[in-house]
């Protein structure tokens, strides 16, 4: 399976697919390959503390939209984003 998974992400890659479809293909492959695994990915933007949804192909829409809610401020979402800490 990881071979095709690598073939999807390469082949949005070269077909110029928006940045959410291949952070979503990359995460699909890492939910197969790992059972029961949910994944996301967050931007960072350019001001270094501003972060925006990236991807989540099977978190609930709430766990999602809640990026929106918190203002997505590095400075002012959960603490372990503030304290740059793993969770």
């Amino acid at each position: 399976m990881r071979d095709v998974t690598e073939f999807g992400v390469l082949e949005a890659l070269a077909s110029d697919a928006p940045l959410a479809d291949v952070l979503a293909l990359i995460l699909l492959g890492y939910e197969e390959r790992f059972s029961g695994m949910r994944a996301s990915v967050l931007l960072l933007d350019a001001d270094g503390r501003t972060l925006h949804h990236g991807a989540a192909p099977h978190l609930p829409t709430g766990a999602v939209d809640c990026w929106g809610r918190m203002g997505g401020i590095v400075g002012d979402g959960p603490t372990p984003i503030a304290a740059f800490e793993p969770i």
